[in-house]
């Protein structure tokens, strides 16, 4: 939150950049709601997937990749917030 806070009071535009997980994927909108409370100027977010291709081939690295009937519905509100804003 203070490198966030640091670059904006400095000028440089901040994007968010998500890479959706196991983790996180039910609250990706949640996420979105709270960045854009506190940093308002904040306009520009981007969520990417686990390329399952390029991941190690662990039972962690395997436990991380998300469902996406978990997540469609998360996503789809954040992306209907930030529509809203």
């Amino acid at each position: 939150m203070l490198s966030i806070t640091n670059a904006l009071n400095h000028g440089i535009r901040v994007q968010i950049n998500t890479v959706i997980n196991h983790y996180n994927e039910k609250h990706l909108d949640k996420t979105v709601k709270f960045l854009v409370k506190v940093f308002p100027s904040i306009k520009h977010f981007v969520w990417n997937n686990l390329d399952p291709l390029m991941m190690r081939k662990t039972d962690t690295a395997w436990s991380t990749i998300p469902n996406f009937d978990n997540f469609k519905y998360s996503l789809k509100e954040a992306a209907l917030f930030l529509e809203s804003t």
